[in-house]
């Protein structure tokens, strides 16, 4: 029976081994549990900045991208107003050099009318000029000859 004791003394000891290192396992595993529950829950705060990061980051995108599509809304209706102005400018200035160029056209024409009538006037004048000129020429070529025949006859 002493064997009998001893090897269930023996056996206990073993037993006792047993949940000493089951209880060390069961220990290190408790620690290396805790140790993962708080490099999880790490994990999850950064996961929670991260995501609080990105929340204001695409609030912001979002932001940054209304007030360019109103920057750009606000451009493009400048520039169409800018292009109606230069549009309008345009037409103003197109309608005022046609006016001035018939206004030329017609002043050309009557100064044209002036100076062929005045043309004509001076025609006229030279006409008339060379026909005094030409009856005082013959007048004096009448006169000659009568001086002439009476220088002939005396």
């Amino acid at each position: 029976m002493s064997t009998s004791v001893e090897d269930y003394q023996l056996e206990i000891k073993k037993l006792k081994e047993t949940i000493e290192q089951n209880n060390q396992i069961l220990h290190n595993a408790g620690k290396e549990g805790k140790e993962l529950l708080e490099r999880n829950s790490n994990l999850e705060e950064q996961i929670q900045q991260i995501h609080v990061d990105y929340s204001k980051t695409i609030e912001q995108l979002e932001q940054d991208k209304y007030s360019l599509k109103s920057r750009l809304d606000l451009l493009e209706s400048s520039t169409k107003r800018l292009e109606q102005l230069v549009n309008e400018e345009k037409e103003v200035w197109k309608t005022k050099c046609e006016r001035r160029i018939t206004n030329l056209e017609k002043s050309h024409h009557s100064e044209i009318l002036v100076y062929k009538q005045q043309t004509t006037e001076l025609q006229s004048e030279l006409d008339e000029a060379r026909l005094v000129q030409q009856q005082q020429e013959e007048r004096v070529n009448r006169q000659d000859e009568i001086i002439q025949q009476l220088r002939t006859k005396q």
